[in-house]
This record gives structure tokens, C-alpha cells and sequence, in this order.
């Protein structure tokens, strides 16, 4: 039957088949099952005859076109329709394809042949939708039939092979195949590129570089290049300095060159992935991951790159479709796949998974069997099973945010529990390596287990998510900085929320006077963990600080006061005082980023009327920033809506007074003979609410007295001694009431309620036990 194709909406007719070609594949091999299966399909009998007729450009008698194929060699891009397409609907084209040879992690050795042509081919084409894995070794009768062509294809190839004896083996052959007379562009420099493949093969990067700077002047849009100077500095372990390569790579077509194959593309993309990944930046490593899931076949390691990372379930479950294609299609990555969808805990994406693969019965069994497994954490506790309670923390860990603190503060103490069952379920994406952070390995095993029985989910995420969960009840850990709550909120926090934890008492009115029943809701402040933040340790002052040390911690927003704090130490001070504002901005480039007001303080800190100012945009470790309160004189935080404060209380742990808005919860936890206490009143906010639904309330936050923060920073300046014996009693204050060791027990009270004290007294190992 003739195939006609036409474009929808003109009618043109695109390509014309009257009938199926008769096409041999012309191979070394001598029997069809030595072949892959899409070669074998897109040809219709063998050819193992001369292969250098072939090479030459024959088609035997009777005959429409010729694919050729040398044994040992794998389709490492593509799929059967490809490779038959390349003699379809186009006469007389001679395919040229890409074959890959072994090269380094990330580029392999490439030579370019004709693979695909019909009978009086003339018209050559360079054919990407197809590509070959070499073998590393040919056979005899392959090698005699290359060492009789003398084309530079052939001559470009027989050096690869050489390449595999060992490091750097073909560097002269691929010199003298550079230096070949009229060579065309695209093979001259696709020998300069295979030329660089062997320099970072022999680790010799101070010559690749020299070349591929050559290179990209001579072929400037030859996106393999770019791809290429981006590898080398992943090789060098400097991946900062790849990322603008590879970003260049992207931008290029590569037209009339031939690549590694998706050298402006998915592979670009994978290695940008890497970088990213090795940098702990989950969301872009993950992102970067994607467009090598849709190659035929899946590019494997994006795939691998993939699998690997440990996410958030919601996350996960966006590349479940794309990731079953790829276990249906590829059994290799069927076993990864799956255990991918069970350590996310996406049930159902697996279930659905073995119901539609064709598996042997012992297989599905045991795959079953599994799946079970995991999913037995959901499903009821028998009446009579007194084992260990069952909790899972969902929220940021491997993040720099307060939430993510808080929460590895919590999952540490939840694991280490001998009373509980604990695991770990992440939520938003990692932007920490979890080897980074202390016990960060411990937990993040935690994130890769589930509880025998699940008795009690909770969640510390922003937002919230109130949803019940599948088995056992729900508590919640939800900061609010207004005295008005979103109505749809206390709608969900009473019908589906056990218990509500919320960091301050104020925090709690807010939520009672809204209408949550006042037994739901139960205040557990944060914790702050006096093994880093203390008096004692080593302190840091930025680079251009001077003087007496003012320092803010927090988003650069006007929730946290930032105008305020600028108006305020603006009118104190002149440029001559021997005084310093450090802001440590949080968040302007990720949460806060649609209301950071961080312009604003740097076109402060730039104006020669203004009292000198460092800014810190980077993010600190928990050491680094404990160094930094140590290092300050002072700390400032006048907030107009706050839920707890942690810089607070963090700065009173090192030692530190603070200046701080006298409303809100900072007085719960900060005296005044600690601290500090700036007057405010109640005001309309400016601004509109969030689009959370109505409020229970008006839309108000707290307005610091501006002219007594004034005041007040310019009293701590000029009476240092009484500012530093409140600092004192600061420390003192959060030692007795606010460290981890004081607030973790609250926790555990409170999960004692909700899961049943009798159970975790059952758990509780004996004296001898060694628990």
C-alpha cells in the first residue's frame, strides 16, 4: 500500500512511497539474532557478503538500499524507525551517521560514516536521528574492509581505534587526518573535537584548553565545543566555571557539525544537571535531568542522575509517566524505576506499573510482595499491637530555611527516639548535600524508610497542607505573623488537624480568637541548639565593618521592619561614626523574592550621606552565622509581624542585646531586662493579604515607635556596658527555656498524647537493653 505524506492544513504532499523498499543490512555478523532488534527490523535480508562493497557504496542487484552494521555494535540512538526512514522517502541519499567509540565520562571518541544510502546515492547527509555504540575491537573482516578505504571518514575512524590501545594512542593519526587536503569543515573539526576528547582523556588540560579556544574562534557555532570547555572544568572539579558553557552550548544549533549528540541539548542539560547536583541544588539538578528522559532511548544519565536524588513525593510524582515509559520500554531500568516509585511511596504509580508490564509470574509475585511492603505503614493497627508508635515528619530538610533547621532539630530527636518509629519524608526541593549538615547522613536515611505502622503525620511545610492523611492522625507546625487567619484555614485545621503546634502564644490567640478550639491548639516554641549558638567560639566581622557592630538577620521585606531599621539608623548616625549596620539579607532570591526590599538597602548603603553598611546575601552555615552574632555588638530586629523570631533568640544565645519590636511573641522569650523592647501599636497593613481566602479578622500588623528605635540604637551605642550585661542575661535566658534540649521533650509530650502513652511506655527498652 503507497504511503503519501501531507501536510494537514495545505495539502502538500511532503514525501511520496508507492511501496516498501527491499533494503539489506550488509554486516559482518552471519546471523539475525547477532544483530540488535531495530536494526534487524528495518531491513529485510542480510548482506554478508564484502563488506567493503558496501562501504563503497553498492547495493546489490535487486535491491533498493543498504543499512550497514558491523557486530558488536549497539543502537545508542534511535529507534527502527529511524534507521529505516533513512532510505524511505528520500532517493538517492547517502546517510551519514554517527558511530561512538569509548572516550571519557561525558564525550565519547566520534567518527561519522555512511551507514544508510539507496541505489545511485549522490546526495550525502549527515543523519542524526540515528546513532551507533562501536565495539571497541572489529573483526577481521570489518578492519581489512576500512584499512581498503582511503576516504577521511575511514582514515578519522581507524585512528579512534587505535585510540582504544590506550591514552592518547591516535594523537598523531588525528593529526595527519586533520591536516588531510580540501578536507570538509565538518570533518576537520570533528577531528580537532575527538583531538580534545584524547587531551582530557590524558588529563592534559592546559592543551585542551589552548585548542578549544582555537576552536571556538574557527567554529563559533559548534555547540560540541562549548559542551566541551564545560566538561573540562567538571574534569578540573571547578563546575562553577562550566555552568556558562554549557548555558552557551544550549543556545546553538550546531548546524552542519556533528556532536556527541545532544550536545545543545539533553546532555547539556545533564551535565548542568551534575553541576548542579554536586552543588546541592536539587531543584535545577532535577530540571536539568528531564529532556534526557524523552530521547529514544532514555539517555542514561539523565536517567541515572534521575533515580538517584531523593525528593519530595510531589515532586517525584510529576516524573512518574515519563519514568514508567522508560521501565516499560527499557527492562534494564525496570528494577530502578520501581524502586524509585516505592521510595517515593507513589503506590500507585507502581501498582500500576506491574499491571501493565509483561513480567514472569515469580517476578510479579515477588515485585507484589514489595509493594506491600511499603504500603503497610497505611493500613490499620490491630487492636492488640502494643509495638513502637509510628510517626512520619513531613517538611524541608536539606534546605537553608527556618523551616529546614527547625525540622532536622526535630527528625533528629524523632530518630533517635526510643519510643518512636520514625521516618522522614521531604517536601519542596534539597539545596543542601545532606553529608554537609550535622547527622545530615542519618536523616537522610530516615527519608528512605517508613514506619512498621503509621500513627501519627507531621507536617512543618510552607504552606501548610492540612489534607488527612492516610492513616493515623495529623498534627501540624504552622508560624503566622498576623492576628487575622485565612477562615479556610480554621476550617481545615477543624475538620482534619488533630493538633495544631504553633511556636508562640500569640501565634495561638491568634489562632483561637479565629475560631480553632483552643484544645487543639498547643504552643512549642522553637528551639535553638546551644551546642552553635552560645558566647563562647570564635566570632567573625564582615569585611568593612568597623567600629560598634549593629546586626540584622532576615528577610530584606517590610514585615521584618527593613525601612524601619534603615530610617532609623540613618537619622542616628553620620558617615563619620565609628558604627556599622551589617544585614544579613535571608531569602531575596528564592521565598522573599517578590517583595525583597534589598535594592532599596544597598542604594541606602551606596548614598555618602548614609553610616557605613555591609550587606551578606550568601547563605551561612549554622557555625558561620553563630560566628556572626558573636562578632556584632548588637542585634536589631524591629518586625511588624512576626511569628517567633529565631535570630532573636539566636542572638540572645550568643550573648548578644537585642533591639526588638515590643509586641508580638519576642517578648515571651526575650525580658526587658534582656533586651531591648521597642513600643508599637496595631495598624491596618498596607498591602493586601495573601490570596488565602477571607480572614477572620482585619488585616493588621504592629508599627514600631520609629523615633524610640532611634533612640534606643543610638542608647545601646553610647552606654555599651549596660548593652552587653543584657546580652549576658540574654544568654542565660535561652540556656534555661529555649535549647533544643529543653524544647524536644515538648515535642515528644505531645506526641505521647496523640499516639497513646501506653504504647510508648511498652516501647521503652529495659536497663539491660542496650537502647
Amino acid at each position: 500500500m503507497p504511503i503519501y505524506v501531507v501536510a494537514p492544513r495545505t495539502g502538500v504532499v511532503k514525501h511520496v512511497c508507492e511501496r516498501s523498499p527491499k533494503v539489506a543490512v550488509a554486516t559482518d555478523a552471519r546471523t539475525p539474532e547477532r544483530l540488535p532488534a531495530a536494526i534487524h527490523l528495518a531491513g529485510d535480508m542480510l548482506w554478508t557478503e564484502e563488506l567493503a562493497d558496501a562501504f563503497a557504496g553498492k547495493v546489490p542487484a535487486g535491491l533498493d538500499g543498504v543499512i550497514i552494521h558491523l557486530e558488536g555494535e549497539k543502537l545508542l540512538h534511535g529507534e527502527a524507525a529511524d534507521v529505516r526512514r533513512s532510505l524511505l522517502f528520500t532517493p538517492g541519499r547517502l546517510s551519514h551517521v554517527a558511530v561512538h567509540l569509548p572516550g571519557v565520562a561525558g564525550a565519547d571518541l566520534i567518527s561519522v560514516q555512511p551507514r544508510a544510502f539507496s541505489a545511485g546515492a549522490s546526495q550525502e547527509h549527515l543523519n542524526l536521528s540515528w546513532r551507533l555504540q562501536g565495539p571497541n575491537v572489529l573483526s577481521s573482516e570489518a578492519r581489512a574492509a576500512l584499512e581498503r578505504n582511503a576516504q577521511p571518514w575511514a582514515r578519522l575512524y581507524r585512528a579512534l581505534l587505535e585510540e582504544q590501545t590506550g591514552p592518547g594512542a591516535c594523537i598523531e593519526s588525528l593529526k595527519k587526518v586533520s591536516r588531510i587536503s580540501g578536507l570538509e569543515p565538518m570533518l576537520a573539526a570533528l577531528a580537532l573535537r575527538n583531538l580534545i576528547v584524547v587531551l582530557l582523556r590524558k588529563r592534559d588540560w592546559s592543551k585542551a584548553e589552548e585548542l578549544l579556544r582555537l576552536g571556538i574562534k574557527a567554529y563559533s557555532d559548534y555547540a560540541e565545543l562549548h559542551y566541551l570547555t564545560g566538561l573540562l572544568w567538571v574534569q578540573r572539579n571547578r563546575p562553577s566555571q562550566a555552568i556558562p558553557f554549557l548555558e552557551e552550548a544550549m543556545r546553538h544549533r550546531s548546524d552542519g557539525f556533528l556532536g556527541g549528540g545532544g550536545e545543545n541539548a539533553y546532555r547539556a542539560a545533564w551535565l548542568l544537571g551534575s553541576v548542579y547536583d554536586f552543588a546541592g541544588d536539587q531543584g535545577r539538578a532535577v530540571n536539568y535531568c528531564a529532556p534526557g528522559l524523552y530521547t529514544r532511548p532514555a539517555f542514561r544519565p539523565s536517567v541515572e542522575l534521575l533515580l538517584k536524588q531523593r525528593m519530595a513525593s510531589d515532586i517525584a510524582a510529576t516524573y512518574r509517566i515519563p519514568l514508567c515509559e522508560i521501565a516499560r520500554r527499557e527492562p534494564q531500568y525496570f528494577q530502578p524505576v520501581f524502586d524509585f516509585l516505592l521510595t517515593h511511596r507513589l503506590l500507585e504509580a507502581a501498582d500500576v506499573l506491574l499491571d501493565t508490564s509483561p513480567l514472569a509470574e515469580d517476578v510479579l509475585q515477588n515485585l507484589r510482595q514489595r509493594l506491600q511492603n511499603v504500603a503497610r505503614p497505611f493500613l490499620a493497627r490491630e487492636g492488640n499491637d502494643s509495638t513502637r508508635s509510628g510517626v512520619i515528619l513531613r517538611g524541608p530538610l536539606f534546605a537553608h530555611s527556618g523551616h529546614a533547621r527547625i525540622n532536622r532539630a526535630i527528625g533528629q530527636a524523632l530518630v533517635q527516639s526510643a519510643h518512636l518509629d520514625a521516618s522522614l519524608e521531604v517536601q519542596g526541593w534539597n539545596s543542601i548535600p545532606p553529608f554537609l549538615l550535622p547527622q545530615g547522613e542519618t536523616l537522610q536515611k530516615a527519608t528512605e524508610r517508613s514506619p512498621r505502622h503509621l500513627d501519627l503525620t507531621i507536617r512543618h511545610q510552607w504552606p501548610p497542607d492540612f489534607r488527612r492523611p492516610r492513616a493515623g492522625k495529623l498534627a501540624c507546625i504552622l508560624p503566622w505573623e498576623y492576628r487575622a487567619v485565612p477562615r479556610p484555614w480554621v476550617q481545615q485545621i477543624e475538620r482534619s488537624v488533630d493538633e495544631l503546634w504553633v511556636p508562640s502564644k500569640f501565634v495561638r490567640s491568634a489562632f483561637i480568637e479565629g475560631g480553632v478550639a483552643s484544645t487543639r491548639v498547643h504552643v512549642v516554641p522553637n528551639g535553638v541548639d546551644a551546642k552553635v549558638f552560645g558566647p563562647q567560639g570564635k566570632s567573625w566581622r564582615p569585611e568593612g565593618s568597623r567600629g560598634f557592630v549593629f546586626l540584622f538577620v532576615g528577610g530584606t521585606i517590610a514585615r521584618k521592619g527593613i525601612d524601619l531599621l534603615l530610617q532609623a539608623y540613618g537619622d542616628s548616625f553620620a558617615p563619620e561614626d565609628d558604627v556599622t549596620l551589617v544585614i544579613k539579607d535571608v531569602g531575596s532570591a528564592s521565598f522573599y523574592q517578590h517583595n525583597t526590599q534589598l535594592a532599596q538597602v544597598l542604594s541606602f548603603a551606596g548614598q555618602p550621606w548614609s553610616p557605613r553598611v555591609v550587606t551578606i546575601s550568601r547563605n551561612l552555615e549554622d557555625e558561620r552565622l553563630a560566628e556572626l552574632y558573636r562578632g556584632c555588638d548588637a542585634f536589631v530586629l524591629p518586625y511588624r509581624g512576626e511569628g517567633f523570631g529565631m535570630p532573636i533568640a539566636e542572638a540572645m544565645a550568643c550573648g548578644k542585646p537585642v533591639i526588638v519590636t515590643g509586641e508580638g511573641p519576642a517578648p515571651e522569650f526575650c525580658p526587658s531586662d534582656c533586651g531591648y523592647l521597642i513600643p508599637a501599636r496595631e495598624v491596618m497593613v498596607p498591602d493586601p493579604a495573601p490570596p488565602l481566602g477571607e480572614l477572620t479578622g482585619e488585616w493588621t500588623w504592629f508599627e514600631p515607635d520609629i523615633v524610640a528605635l532611634a533612640r534606643t540604637m543610638r542608647e545601646v551605642y553610647e552606654q555599651r556596658g549596660e548593652a552587653a550585661e543584657r546580652g549576658r542575661r540574654a544568654a542565660a535566658a535561652i540556656r534555661d527555656t529555649l535549647t533544643w534540649e529543653r524544647v524536644v521533650p515538648m515535642y515528644l509530650e505531645r506526641i505521647a498524647c496523640l499516639t497513646g502513652a501506653d504504647r510508648a511506655r511498652a516501647a521503652q527498652p529495659s536497663a539491660d537493653s542496650g537502647g
